[in-house]
């Protein structure tokens, strides 16, 4: 219901997600342009998308990680965390293509950071559980 900030394809073109600053994400079926899901937990900022290159998972950022959710069952499998304590805000998410490693960067504050507010730009990097 707000302007999108996010979207992402999945591999065979017949999904497509959408996340807005409306909070939410949405799943949607592209040849029938029909919402499959909506997805409306735990997402303060603008989430991020990404597909694995088999399309069997999407990758949402929200307020507690990164979430991954099982496209064939749109149900969430896992979740994977910023290595510290802190604020992660990501710009980007991405799969590698052989869905063995996650990769996301963006803003992070840290939990311990000085009074200055001084932020951190990194790239964090996950080993894919199976």
């Amino acid at each position: 219901d707000d302007k999108v900030t996010a979207l992402a394809f999945s591999p065979d073109g017949r999904t497509l997600a959408t996340a807005g600053s409306d909070h939410t994400v949405r799943i949607w079926d592209v040849e029938t342009g029909r919402e499959r899901k909506r997805l409306t937990e735990g997402y303060q900022v603008d989430p991020q998308i990404a597909f694995s290159r088999d399309g069997a998972v999407m990758a949402v950022v929200a307020d507690a990680g990164i979430e991954f959710w099982d496209t064939k069952g749109d149900r969430r499998t896992s979740v994977y965390r910023p290595p510290s304590t802190g604020v992660f805000v990501a710009s980007f998410v991405e799969i590698a293509a052989d869905a063995k490693t996650l990769l996301a960067g963006g803003l992070f504050v840290s939990k311990d950071a000085p009074k200055d507010k001084k932020t951190t730009g990194p790239l964090f990097f996950w080993r894919i559980r199976k």
